[in-house]
């Protein structure tokens, strides 16, 4: 890997690097918790790659969150169209019949119903052709920052919830209470740009060109 994309920093090795910070803060001292009090370059790149190492095993974790938590809502927020909860995207009903035509004219697939008559593994699947065609007109930009936030928020949320488990298992009670206050407003941040990303992916594949890249 020549280099870590924005995702990775913010999605994977930030999570991670708040991981291992806590529990060096938890189970350390003060000198040990000052990370980059005369560490070496080829030290920051090990702290790295043990902060991406980490991130991807609270991001393992963030995906059983992520099901168990949108299932109380019906699906993820991309999946609100189908489940007739646009509205909460601020999506209206002629923007949702809207986005059906582009599914079959622009897209060039057959849908023969609504958009609600359709499964959920059968709209994954067109969300995953609508944001390959965006993506292929460079609109993009404001979709991925949107989900690089959520991928950030919700490893961010997993980090702090293991390590106020981790501070309830010692007995540090008011820091693991902290810390799910803490996990509370990354959880809500989360939700907000899981939205900001459903609705944005729309907007834009509202706006695709009649022929398709």
């Amino acid at each position: 890997m020549d280099k870590f994309s924005y995702y990775d920093i913010l999605g994977v090795i930030a999570p991670g690097t708040v991981f291992l910070a806590g529990l060096l803060l938890l189970f350390g001292d003060l000198k040990s918790a000052r990370l980059l009090e005369g560490v070496s370059v080829g030290g920051l790149g090990i702290f790295a790659l043990l902060a991406y190492a980490g991130g991807q095993m609270v991001q393992a974790v963030g995906n059983a969150l992520e099901n168990a938590y949108w299932w109380f809502w019906d699906g993820m927020p991309s999946d609100w169209v189908r489940t007739g909860r646009h509205e909460h995207l601020s999506l209206s009903d002629p923007q949702v019949e809207q986005l059906t035509e582009v599914c079959t004219s622009k897209l060039r697939l057959s849908i023969d119903s609504s958009l609600q008559d359709l499964s959920s593994d059968e709209w994954d699947g067109i969300t995953s052709q609508i944001y390959a065609a965006v993506e292929a007109e460079d609109r993009d930009q404001r979709i991925s920052a949107f989900n690089s936030n959520y991928g950030f928020h919700r490893g961010l949320t997993v980090a702090v919830l293991l390590l106020a488990v981790t501070a309830f298992i010692n007995g540090w009670v008011w820091i693991g209470l902290a810390a799910v206050g803490a996990a509370s407003i990354t959880l809500y941040r989360m939700h907000r740009f899981a939205r900001h990303y459903a609705r944005e992916l729309f907007v834009q594949a509202l706006q695709l060109s009649d022929t398709p890249k």
